[in-house]
C-alpha cells in the first residue's frame, strides 16, 4: 500500500505532535527574501537552490519544493 504525502505530513501532525505551521512559518522566514524572491521569479519553472542556515532549499515557480541538509 503506498502511502501519500499529505497522510505523512497529517500523521507527523496529528500523532507525533509536530507543529507543522511553525515549521512552515521557520522555512519561510530563512527563504524568503527579497534576494531569494529576485532569484525565483528570474528561475521560473527551471527552479534555483538557495543555501542558508545549513540546509539547501530548491526553489520552483515561487514555492520551495524540497530541502537538504547542506
Amino acid at each position: 500500500m503506498r502511502i501519500s504525502d499529505h497522510a505523512v505530513l497529517r500523521y507527523l501532525e496529528r500523532r507525533l505532535g509536530i507543529d507543522v505551521k511553525a515549521a512552515r512559518r521557520e522555512m519561510a522566514a530563512v527563504v524568503d527574501t527579497p534576494r531569494t524572491r529576485e532569484m525565483a521569479a528570474f528561475a521560473g519553472s527551471a527552479g534555483c537552490r538557495i543555501r542558508a542556515c545549513g540546509m539547501v532549499y530548491c526553489l520552483r515557480d515561487d514555492m520551495v519544493t524540497t530541502c537538504y541538509p547542506k
